[in-house]
């Protein structure tokens, strides 16, 4: 029996009944029930996707640390006392922190989280590892940015933005991003569920994309006439002085590695990039 926390969030929505196809599986709200009464007793692994989504717009940072970071550690260890064997913690490329230059990051890189949000999954990552064991497997997979249907966020708004006006300014953006489809990353999950392998993993569709190749992939699944222009270069410049975050996520590099992921799993992804932005478009 596996148990699932987050069921009613963005990826437990479509993780349990894609997970129901090949296992038994429950699943429990934390936010409703006291850890100390959670009957374990059937239960051999865990899948907790439950937490606190980051915020763009600033957020109580202690409410991160108290959620994905001390209920986490306080749900993994009353598991682990009632005879859990595997415990899957479902992470983010957060950990690694905004590093301009180095857009590259595989399993082994450095984790330096630089927000409350990254910091309280490194914790939580960091506790959850002190306490694995050989009867006690920890497995903790890092997703960038996850997307698919019914897809929140800035993801959402852009969505927003192609249906609502004829032209959009994300044209001849030569960046790459690494992204996740919500399917591959549920696929992930099984394959981890099956082997029961301890250690990190990194989720990610087969290859980056361009924000460009983002835009202009949803406008082309979802029939629209938008056009996707490209603006000039000082424009771009203010946005990067007044709206440095967004500029980053708009313009800049993240690429993640999973190369050693997809070996040790003997893992493919299942899910091209058109498949999962033609879901993510869907009405």
């Amino acid at each position: 029996m596996i148990l699932l926390t987050g069921a009613s969030g963005f990826v437990g929505k479509y993780a349990v009944p894609a997970l129901q196809l090949d296992y038994n599986l429950t699943t429990i709200s934390l936010q409703n029930t006291d850890i100390s009464i959670i009957d374990f007793a059937s239960i051999k692994t865990v899948v907790h996707l439950a937490g606190m989504a980051h915020q763009m717009d600033k957020a109580d940072n202690g409410l991160y640390f108290n959620i994905n970071h001390k209920l986490t550690l306080d749900f993994a260890m009353a598991a682990k006392k009632k005879g859990v064997a595997h415990f899957i913690y479902i992470s983010s490329t957060k950990v690694y922190g905004e590093h301009k230059g180095k857009i590259y990051f595989n399993e082994k890189s450095a984790c330096v989280p630089t927000d409350a949000y990254g910091e309280s999954k490194w914790k939580a990552e960091q506790d959850l590892f002190e306490i694995a064991d050989e009867q006690f497997i920890v497995s903790v997979i890092r997703p960038p940015l996850v997307y698919g249907h019914n897809v929140k966020g800035n993801l959402n708004n852009l969505l927003t933005l192609i249906h609502k006006f004829p032209f959009v300014p994300f044209g001849n953006i030569q960046n790459k991003r690494s992204m996740v489809y919500v399917g591959n990353l549920t696929a992930l999950i099984s394959a981890v569920i099956k082997l029961k392998k301890g250690g990190v993993f990194l989720a990610g569709d087969s290859a980056p994309y361009s924000t460009s190749r983002l835009v202009n992939t949803m406008i082309d699944k979802a029939k629209l006439n938008t056009k996707n222009i490209s603006i000039p270069i000082f424009l771009r410049d203010i946005l990067r002085f007044l709206k440095p975050d967004m500029y980053v996520r708009l313009f800049e590099d993240f690429i993640i590695d999973n190369t050693e992921t997809n070996i040790s799993l003997g893992f493919t992804p299942p899910f091209t990039f058109d498949e999962g932005v033609a879901e993510m478009v869907k009405k």
